[in-house]
């Protein structure tokens, strides 16, 4: 059903809000509030602020629990090593060690291997090779050869023997190279001088020459030579009628060899033979250490017959041992 509705009213004019004037006038400005803008702007901010120190930490807590790859450096350098480590991002430690067969400064090993994934700052240990591992020499000298062997052994070491003439006992190290504590290489070689006895050389045959000559030829073959005096019925004066050692026996080098030198025949008396028979007069000659010269004279009396008549030297008479004495021996 449909009704008609009543004719509306007018509403009542609203007075105006403010008081006309002679004339005309603006309304008055309308303030504007900024301190609830400044307050929203100070929240967005600290909001802003603290939304980015929440992730920046985060971020390094992921970052901290981030893991990378440990790089390969077995074979290089320890400096190169070193720097690829820390590059990423992780932390060298270096241990070294001798290594017979790895350069010195190059690395051998390392721990963890190379490719396996661990957490950023983590320690990488690198072991670095030192070369060849090395030893003090010990001092051998003095001691018998097998005793040296043995003690070089000791020290990771070898031995190598060099016989040498030496006044040292035979078999005795009489020097060594390397010296005594000086530092080497294990498996290094030492060589051992080791004494074989003194040198020794032939004695030459000096008798029959003069002193000068039979000193000369004795030094020149490496001997030392002192002289004795002595009378010699086989040698003149001034010539060596002895040596010692003989000549052509083996002496050692350096050793003296005694030169006795003659210093004329030996005197002695000579025997009276006058009044014997020539075989005895002979006899008695020679045992005194002359030589005989027998001459025959003639005698009317047969019983002087092959006897001594007379001497030169005579009998009692001093004479050098070796000269000849004159028998004058009866022939009827």
């Amino acid at each position: 059903a449909t009704q008609v509705a009543p004719p509306r009213r007018d509403a009542p004019r609203r007075p105006p809000p403010y008081t006309p004037g002679y004339g005309y006038e603006e309304p008055p400005p309308k303030r504007r509030r900024w301190a609830p803008w400044l307050l929203v702007a100070l929240l967005l901010a600290g909001a802003a602020f603290a939304g980015w120190y929440v992730f920046t930490k985060i971020q390094d807590q992921l970052d901290a629990n981030a893991t990378v790859p440990v790089p390969g450096v077995v074979g290089l350098q320890e400096a190169n090593a070193k720097n690829l480590i820390e590059k990423a991002g992780l932390t060298p430690k270096v241990q070294r060690t001798a290594d017979k067969e790895v350069k010195a400064g190059i690395v051998i090993s390392q721990n963890p291997d190379g490719g396996v994934r661990i957490q950023k700052g983590d320690q990488v240990t690198i072991v670095v090779s030192t070369g060849v591992p090395k030893t003090t020499v010990p001092d051998v000298v003095g001691l018998d050869y097998a005793d040296a062997v043995d003690k070089l052994n000791e020290f990771n070491l070898n031995a190598r023997k060099r016989e040498v003439f030496s006044k040292k006992p035979e078999g005795q190290v009489v020097s060594q190279n390397p010296r005594a504590d000086e530092v080497v290489p294990e498996d290094s070689t030492v060589v051992l001088k080791v004494s074989k006895g003194q040198a020794t050389a032939n004695v030459p045959d000096v008798i029959g020459q003069s002193e000068s000559s039979a000193t000369d030829t004795l030094q020149a073959a490496g001997f030392k030579v002192q002289s004795v005096q002595s009378p010699c019925d086989s040698q003149p004066a001034g010539f060596v009628c002895a040596q010692s050692p003989d000549g052509g026996t083996e002496a050692t080098k350096g050793s003296t060899v005694t030169i006795t030198v003659s210093s004329g025949p030996s005197s002695t008396t000579v025997p009276n033979v006058v009044g014997e028979q020539k075989e005895t007069a002979q006899d008695d000659l020679q045992n005194a250490g002359f030589k005989v010269k027998v001459m025959n004279v003639p005698v009317s009396d047969p019983t002087q017959d092959n006897v001594v008549q007379d001497q030169d030297p005579n009998g009692g008479e001093s004479a050098p041992k070796g000269s000849k004495v004159t028998i004058y021996v009866g022939q009827f």
